[in-house]
């Protein structure tokens, strides 16, 4: 399996910035976690501190519980989704409002803008004999975050208890002082529960020059086949057409940007 993580730091001159990993399991029959050749990266951008960000985490836990006992595959819509809270703040700057004592998934976005936003969620399976699937998502005006969704699948034996599901989106709030927040559930046949136990999220306005786009694919697709082939995004959620080229006819899985330079570049 692969991970990919996103935070945003506040640091200092000659601070040491390095990526840490640790086996947890209790697997005793052998089994070896290998890092593949040129798997592993780290990369860092420095980004301008005139722009407002939020920061907040949390690192009590918090039971996800599936109760409803229906049959996978269990669509987004009808997972019991439960807000995760953050009570713990780092940074909170001007446009946006938030509360470490009432509503603490609840982070208020009070500007339209486009925000840059990544989490992170933690679960812990309390079983040592249930399988079950840690998902998350963003949440933002009551909808889900097209392209935030992620999972994470834990074992619940040989000590696998422990799973990690992070994700990130660039979205445009379409209004003002709407409510932003990390949602979770357990993707699972019968009862389950899992703990949340640590969660971080970062949120970045950007300014109204930086030029975005996001696109998505908007029907459920089979993939079987070990060939990789392209994704074909038919929906253009928002697109700056001087900048950027796609067309949602033909050629589909095409975004060309229509000048030279460097990009930031995610995918989901």
């Amino acid at each position: 399996s692969a991970q990919c993580a996103a935070a945003v730091l506040s640091l200092a001159a000659n601070d040491d910035v390095a990526v840490y990993r640790a086996r947890t399991d209790s697997n005793t029959g052998g089994a070896t976690c290998t890092e593949d050749a040129n798997s592993s990266g780290l990369q860092l951008i420095k980004l301008d501190d005139a722009w407002n960000y939020f920061r907040a985490r949390d690192t009590t836990s918090q039971p996800i519980t599936h109760a409803s006992g229906e049959t996978p595959p269990i669509t987004g819509a009808s997972l019991e989704w439960q807000d995760v809270l953050l009570r713990i703040e780092d940074e909170k700057d001007t446009g946006f409002t938030h509360s470490t004592s009432s509503s603490q998934a609840e982070i208020t976005l009070t500007e339209r803008k486009q925000f840059l936003v990544c989490y992170s969620v933690e679960f812990q399976n309390p079983s040592t004999s249930v399988r079950a699937n840690g998902v998350a998502r963003l949440n933002w005006n009551g909808s889900e975050v097209n392209g935030s969704y992620s999972t994470a699948y834990s074992r619940g034996s040989d000590g696998c208890q422990n799973a990690v599901a992070s994700g990130f989106a660039i979205f445009q709030a379409t209004a003002a002082n709407r409510v932003l927040k990390i949602e979770a559930a357990v993707d699972q046949e019968g009862t389950a529960t899992l703990n949340v136990t640590n969660v971080s999220i970062t949120v970045v306005e950007l300014p109204t020059w930086v030029e975005t786009v996001k696109l998505r694919q908007s029907a459920d697709h089979d993939h079987n086949s070990t060939t990789f082939d392209p994704i074909d995004f038919d929906t253009q959620e928002f697109i700056n057409s001087t900048r950027y080229s796609h067309s949602t006819v033909s050629n589909r899985s095409r975004l060309a940007p229509q000048s030279t330079g460097i990009y930031f570049l995610a995918c989901s």
